[in-house]
């Protein structure tokens, strides 16, 4: 095109974003009603009172000395904390406004704020790991992972390039083992999103549809083998009724379980090591 390359790139992801945030509302318009309840795990909250407020307790006890912009921020802070613990329709907007104005916005923040810190950590934690995956002390440089053998070399290709590629960190480095008889796999299907059967599953399901050369299909097998060792997805979903609106929000965009923009980082590895070096 008669554009600079920096040009070029600059609209084509414009219309990237416009593009997949179309798809991701066609895709989840028929279960708004379910997607709403995810409201719960909104930890926004949690984050900018606990995370980014350097000195919580006197931002909270000055509360009414705050400009009244200041004051709506928090009290939806206070409120997404409340809705952490009560869930969705337990009144939390009221409850979060009877305490800024009964002067109880700081013991209100701390009677909610396990419950943040424990959908928070969640969200990076290992879940369900598996058993077959071996890494000992007798050989701490390398994870072996059985797995099925696709019988196509060129699907056990992408699959060894982009997972091993990935799951690598200073020295150590994760190996695929193929094996005829192995519970990791993985299917395609055509016109399916991809998926794992659970964190710490066994079946990853790819589109057929889509190219294996495609950069986005290359980072979402990484991703989706992310799933297979035990992590969940780091980013926050959910319905806004009132305002009509599908929130999401990536908790880490470095992270490779959060944001397309991530990758492999320390947290992963020394998660990944708590749970599985024997």
């Amino acid at each position: 095109p008669p554009i600079s390359e920096e040009e070029y790139i600059k609209w084509a992801k414009e219309v990237d974003k416009n593009y997949q945030t179309a798809n991701r509302w066609k895709m989840m318009q028929p279960y708004l009603s379910l997607l709403q309840l995810e409201a719960k795990d909104d930890v926004r909250g949690f984050y900018f009172l606990s995370k980014k407020t350097e000195n919580v307790e006197n931002l909270l006890r000055s509360v009414d000395t705050l400009s009244a912009e200041k004051q709506s921020e928090i009290k939806e802070w206070l409120r997404q904390m409340c809705q952490n613990t009560e869930g969705v329709g337990a009144g939390c907007q009221g409850l979060a406004e009877a305490a800024i104005k009964g002067k109880q916005a700081y013991e209100f923040y701390l009677k909610h704020l396990p419950s943040g810190e424990r959908i928070w950590n969640s969200y990076f934690g290992l879940h369900n790991p598996r058993h077959e995956f071996v890494w000992s002390k007798a050989s701490p440089l390398e994870m072996h992972i059985p797995f099925q053998d696709p019988h196509d070399n060129t699907i056990l290709d992408f699959l060894k390039i982009n997972i091993e590629d990935e799951f690598k960190w200073n020295d150590w480095k994760m190996l695929l083992d193929f094996k005829p008889y192995a519970d990791v796999h993985v299917e395609f299907e055509p016109g399916v999103t991809p998926h794992v059967n659970k964190a710490g599953g066994d079946t990853i399901t790819m589109d057929k549809n889509t190219p294996l050369t495609e950069w986005d299909v290359q980072w979402t097998i990484r991703h989706e083998f992310g799933h297979v060792l035990g992590f969940v997805d780091c980013y926050v979903e959910f319905y806004d009724a009132q305002e009509k609106v599908i929130i999401n929000y990536q908790l880490d965009t470095t992270h490779l379980m959060c944001s397309r923009m991530g990758r492999m980082q320390q947290s992963i590895f020394d998660t990944l090591k708590a749970n599985y070096l024997k």
